[in-house]
């Protein structure tokens, strides 16, 4: 009796180590290519290859393209008053922001306006404009809303009360105010 136990018992052992070596090697071999990592911040974000959740393209200058929830990016604000955007960097949301030169994230990376210090420090995007935390750490500097255009808005970049010229924003990372 004790012999068949330690068969029952060994027969059941192999077979949940079967199991879970067949979880462990689907796993492996799942096709997902998102990963948990740190962030600049200090919180955990989920690293996306291919996502459209991304709050923004990069490319291999600075860190990669991280996904947000949606609850948690900040948007920059279109003033209701004289159409100026602003955003001023909240520590608890996340945002990354670029003014393109056309109306299409390919184009050439004009300004940016990014929580990431990677993004940020030495500006390594080489945006002619530059690249900031928050709108408030422009000096001398404007951003206005023009019009929408498609899926981005346009915006006019004033230095100086110069102008200095145009740039388009993905407008899901803008919001009017009201």
């Amino acid at each position: 009796m004790l012999r068949s136990y330690l068969f029952n018992f060994a027969f059941l052992f192999l077979i949940g180590c079967n199991n879970s070596s067949a979880d462990s090697t689907n796993a492996a071999n799942h096709n997902d290519s998102s990963k948990i990592s740190k962030g600049n911040t200090g919180d955990i974000v989920k690293e996306v290859a291919n996502s459209s959740n991304k709050p923004d393209s990069t490319d291999n200058t600075s860190s990669n393209a991280v996904a947000f929830d949606e609850a948690y990016i900040q948007k920059a604000i279109v003033s209701k008053i004289d159409s100026s955007i602003w955003l001023t960097a909240n520590m608890k949301l996340d945002h990354r922001i670029f003014g393109y030169e056309k109306p299409d994230t390919t184009s050439r990376k004009m300004i940016l306006i990014s929580i990431f210090t990677n993004d940020v420090e030495g500006n390594p995007f080489k945006c002619p404009f530059g690249s900031y935390y928050q709108t408030s750490n422009m000096t001398d500097m404007e951003i206005k809303y023009v019009s929408t255009e498609g899926i981005f808005i346009k915006a006019s970049v004033f230095k100086k009360n110069e102008f200095q010229g145009a740039v388009y924003m993905d407008k899901k990372f803008i919001e009017f105010e009201e």
